[in-house]
């Protein structure tokens, strides 16, 4: 699902086991499955044109991060999850570095992504 507002895209991430009807959301740990593209709804639709953003990366962090990431022919659904896993994946493994509190990144469960497309900019929502 793609909501648009003014100068903002606002993307859902479900997955799911068997049925695609039976989906959730996803924790931030599904996102490194290897078969991540057999469990997540439309995972190669194309999401952002643009082949460069930013994620920021804040919860459950006491000093948030910013990392860039570039894809040719721009982000699908798939990609953006990837990115997001790797993003993770960075700060806990420097977990001291960026405050990271009273969670595993299997506690995190992405609810959406706000892209602000002039900026290129990505904010997840995420819940524990």
């Amino acid at each position: 699902m793609v909501k648009k507002q003014k100068g903002i895209k606002t993307f859902k991430f479900r997955w799911f086991d068997d049925d695609p009807e039976d989906n959730y959301n996803p924790t931030i740990i599904h996102f490194g499955n290897p078969e991540l593209k057999y469990h997540l709804l439309s995972p190669n639709r194309i999401i952002i044109p643009e082949q460069a953003i930013k994620i920021e990366f804040s919860y459950p962090l006491e000093k948030g991060a910013v990392f860039e990431y570039q894809v040719i022919g721009g982000f699908s659904r798939l990609d953006l999850a990837q990115c997001i896993y790797e993003g993770y994946y960075s700060v806990y493994a420097d977990a001291e570095k960026y405050g990271v509190w009273g969670h595993g990144m299997g506690d995190l469960s992405l609810i959406g992504v706000e892209y602000i497309i002039e900026e290129r900019y990505c904010m997840l929502s995420i819940v524990s």
